[in-house]
Parts: C-alpha cells; sequence; structure tokens
C-alpha cells in the first residue's frame, strides 16, 4: 500500500460515515501501520481442514 492509501484508510478508520462497519482482511498484518492497528480489533482465524470443509458441505 502506498503511504497516500495508508494514510486515507486512517483517516476512514478514525472517521466512519455512521453506521459503517468495515471489515478489513490480509495475511500480512505486520505491513500495515501501527496506527491502523491500533484503531482495530483483530482476530486470528484459524484455516479449516478439507475434512471440516467437506463435513459443512456435505451438511
Amino acid at each position: 500500500m502506498t503511504v497516500q492509501a495508508e494514510n486515507s484508510l486512517l483517516k476512514f478508520i478514525e472517521e466512519p460515515h455512521p453506521g459503517t462497519l468495515a471489515i478489513l482482511l490480509t495475511d500480512h498484518i505486520h505491513q500495515l501501520l501501527d496506527t491502523i492497528i491500533s484503531r482495530c480489533q483483530v482476530l486470528t482465524f484459524v484455516p479449516l481442514s478439507s475434512r471440516n470443509i467437506a463435513a459443512k458441505l456435505s451438511e
């Protein structure tokens, strides 16, 4: 992400429009600015196994 893009994202996070919910997804959280990360709730997801995916699809 360019510096300008990072600054725009930071402004969006700090001043969202009423009713706005933003979900940011990344495999490389370490590449985001610390100021962006500090304003977000970080959730970590573990990939499902192939067996679990197949079981859910069968349901």
